[in-house]
């Protein structure tokens, strides 16, 4: 009996011992539920947190209170360096205001010390054909990375941008007809942009409608007559290249002297566009130096990041069509994930 009574103790033990590893296993089970439970609600409180900078950040740049210019002197980098903490890291960035190397007339690099920066073995004639055979690229580094070392893309190139109808390559004008129209009719589109070019003539918005003619919606904005550079943030290599290219065979006269100009004043003021009209009085081929620069920034990164996660945003501002239309209108065209 008493044998009988040791083995019930020990059956009694052994079913205590499952009961115990089942409820230690549930707690575990529930305890990392809820961990996980509590990661994904900080994951997504994190995210949202970010997304809500972002749409901040983007209400403030459209309300810039001097919508025809942009410049390091606007509001908007008061909010970037004070929500820039320990935690949270919040940046904006013009990615627009250099050389689009999709629409770019690579005669512009051979004419100036961006040749010199080229990969060896290469050349700005192999860039314009190699373009012509692969396309147009959304990514630099996967498509130019051939031609120029990394550092020198991200600084001085873009992908970014708007195509200025005036002076960029018809063939990548060709390119964007084919994209956003059809194959059909591309070669005709090249011929009246060609034959247009031939005029060496400046388009204003009354050209510009009759060159694209039915297919104005499709292509407009991304072509468009805007000036492709803020100047307020061009680097000083891009500047210096666009300033002395000889448009009329030679380079301007004051090239130098505007050169300087822009690079002091840009430092301690908003470049306005008044101010960019009154230094550079141009005539005839100089005219396209202001096809190039401007004072508004056509497209921003953003980049915010707390911990391990973080998201980066394309945002795009719209030309307005309407002259007396001062509002800044943008339109979000990437928003990616940086998730460590």
């Amino acid at each position: 009996m008493r044998r009988e009574h040791g083995y019930s103790s020990v059956t009694v033990l052994i079913i205590l011992l499952f009961l115990s590893s089942i409820i230690i296993g549930l707690m575990s089970f529930l305890r990392i539920s809820q961990d996980r439970s509590n990661r994904f609600e900080e994951t997504y409180a994190r995210e949202e947190k970010l997304d809500l900078q972002v749409m901040d950040l983007i209400g403030i740049l459209s309300d810039d209170p001097t919508p025809e210019a942009d410049s390091r002197f606007d509001p908007v980098w008061a909010y970037v360096e004070n929500h820039n903490t320990e935690n949270l890291s919040l940046k904006l960035e013009d990615v627009s205001s250099r050389f689009n190397l999709n629409f770019i007339r690579t005669k512009m690099i051979e004419e100036s010390s961006f040749k010199g920066m080229m990969n060896t073995g290469t050349s700005p004639e192999e860039l314009k054909l190699f373009r012509g055979e692969e396309g147009l690229f959304t990514d630099i580094n996967l498509g130019y990375d051939q031609f120029f070392e990394k550092e020198i893309l991200e600084k001085y190139f873009t992908v970014y941008g708007y195509a200025n109808l005036n002076v960029t390559y018809e063939d990548s004008l060709k390119k964007l007809y084919e994209y956003n129209v059809s194959l059909e009719g591309s070669s005709v589109f090249l011929g009246s942009i060609q034959q247009f070019v031939s005029t060496r003539t400046i388009a204003d918005t009354a050209e510009m409608k009759r060159i694209l003619g039915v297919h104005y919606d499709s292509l407009y904005p991304l072509v468009n007559i805007e000036s492709l550079m803020n100047i307020n943030f061009v680097p000083e290599e891009v500047l210096l290249a666009v300033l002395s290219y000889p448009y009329g065979g030679e380079k301007h006269e004051d090239s130098s002297a505007f050169y300087d100009v822009i690079r002091a004043e840009r430092s301690s003021f908003e470049f306005s566009s008044d101010r960019l009209d009154s230094l550079l009085q141009l005539e005839e081929d100089y005219l396209r130096i202001k096809e190039y620069l401007g004072t508004k920034t056509w497209f921003w990164k953003i980049n915010a990041i707390e911990g391990n996660r973080g998201i980066e945003v394309i945002i795009a501002l719209l030309p307005n069509e309407n002259s007396d239309d001062r509002e800044k209108k943008y339109k979000v065209i990437q928003w990616k994930s940086l998730n460590g």
